[in-house]
């Protein structure tokens, strides 16, 4: 239990072979032992929901294992569109010229899958000021 870069790496290869974790946010729970044994079954696997050898050469054989890239912000990704906030009640957003993001952490976190506080916690030095 807890929350670490290697279940983020398995959530990332599952995400590419199209068994998708949920939210790429380093914590194994129900979600992830789903996709785990969706994809086991998918590769005529035995379906454990756990992280055996054959389930893991499978996962990475085909693809590199190298799920963590550097990521420099464009001046696009800061300009945005932004939006100050978003309201909670569905008719004033309708109300909405767009559903834009509030933060840049956030646009990055939905464009990599990822949970916008594991963003921020795996690039404790990054500026994603706008």
């Amino acid at each position: 239990k807890g929350q670490f870069v290697e279940y983020a790496k398995i959530q990332v290869l599952l995400n590419r072979f199209h068994s998708s974790p949920g939210v790429i946010d380093g914590i194994s729970g129900m979600n992830m032992i789903k996709s785990i044994s969706s994809f086991q079954v998918m590769n005529n696997l035995s379906a454990s929901g756990e992280m055996d050898a054959p389930t893991w050469t499978a996962l990475t054989q085909a693809t590199s294992n190298d799920v963590f890239q550097s990521y420099t912000l464009t001046q696009q990704d800061i300009d945005g569109p932004y939006v100050s906030s978003i309201p909670s009640d569905y008719a004033d957003q309708a109300k909405m010229k767009s559903l834009g993001y509030v933060r840049v952490t956030e646009m990055l976190a939905e464009r990599f899958h990822m949970d916008e506080n594991f963003l921020k916690q795996l690039n404790p030095e990054a500026s994603f000021s706008k």
